[in-house]
This record gives structure tokens, C-alpha cells and sequence, in this order.
């Protein structure tokens, strides 16, 4: 007899049947789930309102416009069904940044409410259109803020 011996033995046969009864209901349960993806995607998920926007380092790209932000600030979209309204924030959570085509005011942080603020308008042209920087920052970070947004102005480019 050629081959192993105890591979034609019944009780092996029976421990891979006792196997295969142990993972049947696994593979029944993922092919039962694979069946309960569509098999297109779902509407709200094909169309997003709003422009896309792209973040490559310190660089935002969105709605027609370029501009480079200050290092170690984060981005904060708006919502997608309002007309876009991009907030800069800095690390301390302190000073921000609006940026939005049209006109929009300047908004103080709820993290530094014992502190007294400074704001900042800016504009700049981008096509046919404007962009407005409205800015905020306590009076105590305001000669470096008042600096970094004049840097973020000056980098504004149609896109």
C-alpha cells in the first residue's frame, strides 16, 4: 500500500468532517453578509454637495482658490449644503482663521474665553471673485498672528 496508512484510516475522514461542521456556519454567515453589500453605491454616497477640497502640507486647495495656512494649524470644513466656509485654527485652539468667498465676520474661540481678542479682515481677489480672511487672536499672540495672516493673504492664487 503505497502513500501513509492512516490517511485511509475512517476516524481521520470523521475528524475532517467534525472540521468542516465546526466552520460551515462561518463560511454560510460571510457568504451571507457578501450578499447584503449593494451592489451599487448608494445615492447619498454618489453625490456630495459642496467643492472638493485637497490639503497637501500646509497648502488648501477649494472652491476656485489656493492658499498656504500656517504650520501645525488644522482645517475645519463646513457643512457640505452651506456655501464653503474654511476655519484655520491653531495649535492652542486660540487664533482662527475664516476663509470663504463673499463676506464673513470674524469669530472668537469658546477654548479662550478669559481672553481679550483682536480681529482682522482681509480680502482677496481670486478671478472675478473675492475672498475674505477674517481673523481672531488674543491680544497677547496678536503681533505673530497679524503677521501670519498677512502671509496666508499674500499666498491667496486662483485655482
Amino acid at each position: 500500500m503505497r502513500g501513509h496508512p492512516e490517511s485511509h484510516h475512517p476516524k481521520s475522514l470523521t475528524l475532517m468532517e467534525r472540521d468542516f461542521k465546526r466552520i460551515a456556519p462561518v463560511i454560510l454567515l460571510c457568504a451571507l453578509f457578501a450578499a447584503c453589500a449593494p451592489a451599487a453605491a448608494p445615492e447619498h454616497l454618489r453625490y456630495t454637495p459642496g467643492p472638493a477640497v485637497v490639503i497637501t502640507g500646509n497648502t488648501f486647495t477649494g472652491d476656485g482658490y489656493t492658499l498656504q495656512f500656517p504650520d501645525g494649524w488644522r482645517i475645519v470644513t463646513g457643512q457640505a449644503d452651506l456655501p464653503p466656509t474654511i476655519t484655520f485654527v491653531s495649535p492652542d485652539n486660540c487664533s482662527i482663521i475664516l476663509a470663504a468667498v463673499g463676506s464673513i465676520e470674524p469669530i472668537t474661540s469658546p477654548d479662550c474665553a478669559g481672553e481679550e481678542f483682536q480681529t482682522i479682515q482681509r480680502e482677496a481677489a481670486i478671478g472675478t471673485r473675492r475672498l475674505t480672511l477674517a481673523g481672531s487672536a488674543p491680544v497677547s499672540q496678536w503681533d505673530q498672528f497679524s503677521v501670519q495672516v498677512e502671509q496666508v493673504v499674500a499666498s491667496v492664487r486662483a485655482s
